[in-house]
């Protein structure tokens, strides 16, 4: 299988798992968020990690697999999502000095990401 596309899936898994334990383990959502921060902070950003981040991915990797003229466009739009919510949870942990955790996950799949995207034929 193509590495770009088997990051791509594998990166919507994660970003599926990740909201399953949101869900289903609302103790873990201390991990994520600064202390004075409510959940619903976190919570909010769910349709947005869906169809920017884990739906994208999915479809990125679909149409590399399937060598679709549109691959380029689809991971690059995945890339943006990705890369929003990195800065976003760069922004909020140089900020308060917390969530680094949210940070720490993010960041490299904001790299990786791009790498993807800039290395599509």
């Amino acid at each position: 299988m193509n590495r770009s596309a088997a990051y791509l899936i594998l990166q919507g898994v994660l970003g599926a798992a990740w909201w399953c334990l949101l869900l289903l383990d609302p103790g873990s959502r201390a991990w994520f968020l600064p202390e004075a921060f409510p959940e619903n902070v976190l919570l909010a950003f769910w349709l947005a990690d869906f169809v920017f981040v884990v739906a994208a991915s999915w479809l990125g990797a679909w149409m590399i697999l399937r060598r679709h003229p549109a691959r380029k466009g689809t991971v690059w739009f995945a890339a943006g999502g990705v890369g929003c919510t990195a800065l976003y949870c760069l922004g909020l942990s140089i900020l308060t000095g917390e969530a680094w955790l949210a940070t720490a996950m993010m960041m490299p799949a904001m790299i990786l990401t791009y790498v993807v995207a800039m290395r599509l034929q």
